[in-house]
């Protein structure tokens, strides 16, 4: 059986770290062979690179994309845009030319998924005429410049005259995966005590990571860092019931702050894996940052902390799990799952009722999208905000997935499928996509139709 060589990255290893999160996302057999353009496979991203010194092969795809200039913003269309959200007048056909079988690039767009840009950007499914909500995060929007980046990969293999195929995103062949996220920032009684009926009675798993100190519920009163003791220690009790529901405690650190220096960074990561283990009797893989914040030092140190899987709300808006790359093109050995930022926090201290309805239809809706793009539903809450109105904020949304049958999945679950995924070896061969792992799916799309099937062992 021949096994062939489908897909080859070209560039430096800091030109291409886009391409190779895209890649490896997708789970696609490819090779990267350098800045050195030789040995030509059928499909060739080439990236920063002068083509015009060799000879392109007219019956081979060739992708062809600029360098990054860091001087220059990121490109208008995969921006989000004050008052706009994520709407653009320009059409995404223009940032490419296409003849024959090359597509040439006139920006760069794969760096966006791996330089981070951070900026305010209008909520306008939140706004009211009274207010105006913004939200400090990921200034481009990574999966909107994915699905671009991936459907050139899909065209450019129909135009071989062969299927797309990749390994699927989810255990099984379900559209999408449902995780249930809840910060708690400090033990709300009573948002604690509703959230623990609701998603007993919809049998909803979720992931609820913990602040050690639980600060936040005091440090207007008293000042940040310090507390003399935790709050959240004190009341325990409240939070057991969850835990033997068989939700996941993880990570949100001890004083509810991310620092500019990593040693700091390690104490609080440190500090609040140690009371987990000293309260609950858990060992924390997990790590969600306070206030969703990130910056290089605490890269550093949730890798020697031995954090496995991260969720920071201001790295991404969403989309699949990968693995970060320094501006170096190192990778991270910690997974960062996305997580949608819209959440209860745009409405602190108090949200009041019209709110939470405007947040409820935007939660039911984002589903349906989710749905439609195949990319994972994950809701973020806080028991002393939303969770104070579980019963009727969360039962519609409950009901939503119960009744779409979506698998609930904990960050922990998924995390460790997502690890074990990307661990596949896979080859293309003339029957198509095979791997040494089991109970893999994987997704074949034909110019005309898919096809979600189990791969070949």
């Amino acid at each position: 059986m021949c096994e062939m060589e489908r897909i080859s990255l070209y560039g430096r290893k800091e030109a291409i770290v886009g391409w190779r999160r895209l890649l490896d996302q997708e789970k696609v057999p490819y090779k990267y062979k350098g800045d050195n353009l030789e040995n030509f496979s059928d499909l060739n991203i080439i990236v920063d690179c002068d083509t015009s010194v060799v000879n392109l092969p007219s019956n081979r795809v060739f992708i062809i994309e600029p360098g990054f200039d860091e001087r220059v913003q990121p490109i208008e269309i995969f921006n989000y845009k004050k008052g706009d959200g994520r709407k653009s007048n320009k059409k995404e056909t223009n940032l490419i030319t296409k003849k024959d079988k090359t597509y040439l690039f006139h920006q760069n767009v794969s760096k966006l998924l791996a330089v981070p840009f951070f900026d305010f950007r209008d909520i306008p499914e939140l706004s009211t005429d009274e207010s105006q909500i913004q939200l400090y995060t990921a200034a481009a929007d990574r999966e909107k410049a994915s699905r671009f980046l991936r459907q050139i990969l899909i065209d450019g293999h129909h135009l071989l005259g062969v299927p797309y195929i990749h390994l699927w995103y989810y255990p099984s062949d379900q559209p999408s995966i449902f995780i249930f996220r809840q910060d708690v920032d400090y033990v709300d009684p009573e948002g604690v005590q509703a959230l623990t009926r609701v998603t007993k009675d919809f049998g909803v798993r979720g992931t609820y990571f913990i602040n050690m100190s639980g600060e936040e519920e005091v440090e207007d009163e008293i000042g940040h860092l310090k507390l003399d003791k935790s709050i959240t220690i004190e009341r325990k009790e409240l939070l057991l019931p969850l835990l033997s529901q068989g939700n996941e405690f993880a990570n949100h650190g001890y004083w509810h702050w991310v620092f500019d220096d990593y040693e700091q960074n390690v104490q609080n990561i440190q500090r609040c894996n140690n009371d987990l283990l000293k309260e609950f009797n858990i060992c924390s893989s997990g790590f969600a940052s306070p206030g969703g914040a990130w910056n290089v030092e605490l890269g550093r140190a949730m890798e020697a902390c031995g954090i496995t899987y991260s969720s920071n709300i201001i790295l991404d808006n969403g989309g699949f799990p990968y693995y970060p790359y320094y501006s170096s093109g190192q990778q991270s050995r910690v997974l960062e799952i996305p997580c949608n930022p819209i959440s209860d926090a745009a409405f602190d201290p108090t949200p009041k009722n019209n709110e939470l309805d405007l947040l409820k239809a935007y939660y039911l809706n984002y589903i349906e999208q989710q749905i439609k793009t195949n990319e994972p539903i994950i809701l973020l809450g806080h028991p002393h905000l939303s969770g104070r109105f579980a019963e009727s904020f969360y039962s519609p949304i409950f009901e939503k997935i119960k009744k779409l049958k979506i698998s609930v999945m904990t960050y922990s679950d998924f995390a460790n499928w997502w690890i074990n995924r990307s661990q596949a070896e896979l080859k293309i061969s003339n029957k198509g996509l095979e791997t040494n792992n089991q109970n893999l799916f994987k997704e074949t799309i034909y110019p005309s139709h898919r096809d979600i099937t189990p791969v070949t062992k």
